[in-house]
């Protein structure tokens, strides 16, 4: 059973780690910065306070060792300014062989994760601000076991011409929550700055230029750099993100967008 064990370790980390990793290519290029992005549902993950219209999106990302991630998010527009959410990813970790104490194969044992995620977003003064709440949910199952766990969070954006401010707060087993703005600046450039505390303080930034339909975008977050590129066409939008984990190596991410 030694190789069963020592994969339950790695598998069973941190349920912190496994809600917060990024569902699309935007928030791996700007290193989850934009999580006070209004409309960017790719940062509903960390914001429920994001949405505020219609959109679907569909996500892939190559995660580390072999294993993949892929997610669809949604946001539909209802009457009085309410806009609800909602998301479902799904992380295979592939087969594993069980070994016993003498190095003999026994079997193989397959491992995977679902996150799901319901969210709500009201909009107030002539929608300057937003409030957001949602419900998070994580299944992870290791051959015939399955543990489960749930998650509420809390999020609010004020917008004003210049700025967009706010912040999370969510209650896993203990209090954790974000800060951050995004600044619109000249030149069609937005700069993202995060704060976040999840058993740790972590500082994220990101940068995003738009040329016409081209989006370039840079990241930075714990000393791993990010890159990442978008494309809009009509209602669909086409993005690329890309993270250096430095010695776990380098993570892709491809998303594609409806609006």
């Amino acid at each position: 059973m030694r190789g069963f064990i020592i994969f339950l370790g790695i598998f069973s980390i941190s349920w912190g780690i496994y809600y917060q990793m990024p569902y699309s290519a935007r928030s791996v290029a700007l290193a989850e910065a934009n999580i006070f992005s209004l409309g960017d549902i790719s940062a509903v993950a960390y914001n429920p306070a994001v949405l505020n219209d219609n959109r679907i999106s569909f996500n892939i990302t190559e995660w580390f060792i072999n294993t993949r991630l892929g997610s669809i998010l949604g946001s539909y527009k209802l009457k009085n300014n309410l806009i609800l959410g909602g998301s479902l990813s799904y992380l295979s970790y592939g087969s594993f062989p069980v070994i016993d104490e003498f190095g003999n194969y026994q079997r193989q044992i397959s491992a995977d994760m679902y996150r799901y995620q319901l969210a709500l977003t009201s909009q107030f003064l002539s929608n300057k601000i937003s409030l957001g709440i949602a419900f998070k949910g994580l299944t992870e199952k290791i051959d015939n076991k399955k543990t489960q766990k749930f998650q509420p969070q809390l999020g609010i954006i004020y917008q004003t011409k210049k700025i967009d401010f706010g912040g999370t707060v969510e209650f896993l087993s203990k209090l954790t929550g974000n800060l951050g703005f995004g600044i619109n600046l000249p030149y069609n450039t937005v700069f993202f700055g995060t704060l976040a505390y999840q058993e740790n303080l972590k500082v994220k930034l990101g940068l995003e230029y738009q040329f016409r339909k081209l989006a370039m975008r840079v990241g930075w977050s714990e000393n791993s750099f990010t890159f990442g590129i978008g494309y809009t066409e009509g209602t669909y939008e086409f993005d690329y993100g890309m993270r250096n984990y430095n010695e776990l190596g380098l993570v892709h991410s491809f998303s594609i967008t409806i609006h």
